[in-house]
């Protein structure tokens, strides 16, 4: 499992080259470049598993040292969004941790750093940040949409900010770790772990979703942003058991293989999909799809 020599050294080049490719992906391929950045951690966790854990500082050293040169704005997002993830991942999988276990801790553990980081950062700042985040990702809308309905949006955003980082950082996790049982070397590693269409969120989230969605109700700014970006966490956990569902299907059914990345690509461009394949992960706890057919005998 663990290399050394020559292999090595051209995997940590490779990692680095290939890491730092994801980085930039953004600005020479807008649309496709958005969603390679989900695998900038990629690299870093597969070298790391296939050739040991120093292979995996060395790609992050050089691609920290790489970024603090040429771009700042990179390097820090590196640091703080896809660093974590990168060392954790793969330390957790090895320490035999499973599939949706590795994910949460790793994802929890950032959410903390990140905390951590936010007390040393001034509430102006930190607010000017999120409006900018928020400016950026509204420009292209700008010219077709009033501004009463950029202001509404805008502070929609931003109250619900907290939830996207986890949202966002539990994506990147899970694409990750997604892409790895796609490699032979890195499944063989993975073969402690449980199947993504076996994932089931726990009982009493249902509770949380039905207690938030209550809170919505109260008058009080402060319940109502906590709550809001909690109901929004529920959500997006049910939309992942909605996932494992319909992966659970197509590994059922004859469809061809090239024909399933289209249903998860469409998922994305057409947000009424998103809500039945929600819908579809929250009734999983009492319809239970999944469960197995009796066969009866005749």
């Amino acid at each position: 499992m663990f290399l050394r020599g020559r292999e090595a050294a051209a995997g940590v080049i490779a990692g680095t080259l290939i890491t730092l490719a994801l980085c930039f992906s953004d600005e020479v391929l807008p649309v496709a470049g958005a969603l390679a950045v989900f695998l900038v951690p990629f690299p870093g966790i597969y070298f790391t598993l296939v050739s040991g854990r120093k292979a995996g500082y060395c790609i992050i050293a050089a691609v920290l040292s790489v970024l603090a040169v040429q771009d700042q704005q990179f390097f820090f997002s590196y640091l703080f969004q896809w660093l974590p993830l990168t060392l954790l991942l793969p330390e957790l999988i090895l320490r035999r941790c499973g599939f949706a276990r590795t994910i949460f801790i790793a994802v929890g553990i950032q959410m903390f750093l990140l905390s951590l980081v936010g007390c040393f950062m001034p509430a102006a700042s930190a607010h000017a940040e999120i409006g900018r985040i928020v400016d950026l990702s509204l420009a292209p809308m700008g010219g077709k949409i009033d501004k009463q309905t950029i202001l509404f949006v805008k502070d929609f955003l931003t109250k619900i900010y907290p939830s996207c980082l986890v949202i966002n950082s539990g994506v990147v996790a899970l694409l990750n770790m997604l892409l790895l049982r796609r490699f032979s070397k890195t499944r063989e590693i993975l073969q402690h772990t449980s199947s993504f269409s076996n994932y089931r969120n726990p009982e009493s989230l249902i509770w949380l979703l039905i207690g938030s969605g209550f809170a919505q109700l109260v008058d009080n700014t402060a319940i109502e942003t906590i709550s809001l970006n909690f109901l929004v966490l529920a959500l997006f956990l049910y939309l992942v058991q909605g996932l494992a569902v319909t992966a659970y299907f197509f590994s059922k059914s004859s469809m061809p293989r090239f024909l399933q990345p289209l249903f998860y690509l469409f998922l994305f461009i057409q947000p009424f999909l998103a809500v039945a394949v929600t819908a579809c992960g929250l009734f999983d706890l009492w319809v239970d799809f999944r469960k197995q057919k009796k066969q009866e005998n005749l």
